[in-house]
């Protein structure tokens, strides 16, 4: 039980990080397109 509640997290905590990078290169690119163009 206490094993499937730390895979929960680990899972939540993967997602979250996945998003937060999405959401880092959707900022990131208008940056370098403004620093190319």
């Amino acid at each position: 039980m206490h094993d499937n509640i730390n895979l929960t997290i680990l899972k939540y905590v993967t997602y979250v990080h996945k998003y937060f990078k999405l959401i880092h290169v959707k900022q990131f690119i208008p940056k370098l397109l403004l620093l190319s163009g």
